[in-house]
């Protein structure tokens, strides 16, 4: 297991769910490390802001839709240790 693997199963390094439209228009979503400060600033971005997701945190995970794809699970589940029920908590939260 990786060091990222093992921070990311511990909680020490929290992993968030954002979804977002990229500068084209299209749903996409990223899953990433990062800090609660830097995700507090990342929410407080009006809605209309461009932003570099990679400011706030370490983007493990990213696709375009509104919900992971099963390669993306996958990816998460081998990467990380991040499984199914793991996602879903944050997906919901």
């Amino acid at each position: 297991m990786s060091f990222v693997s093992k921070l990311a199963k511990s909680g020490a390094l929290p992993v968030h769910y954002v979804t977002c439209q990229d500068l084209k228009g299209r749903d996409c979503y990223y899953f990433i490390m990062s800090q609660p400060e830097k995700m507090k600033r990342l929410e407080r971005l009006p809605a209309e802001a461009e932003f570099d997701l990679t400011e706030y945190g370490q983007v493990i995970a990213s696709g375009f839709g509104t919900q992971p794809s099963a390669a993306v699970k996958k990816k998460l589940l081998d990467n990380y240790g991040l499984d199914e029920s793991f996602i879903a908590k944050l997906i919901n939260s």
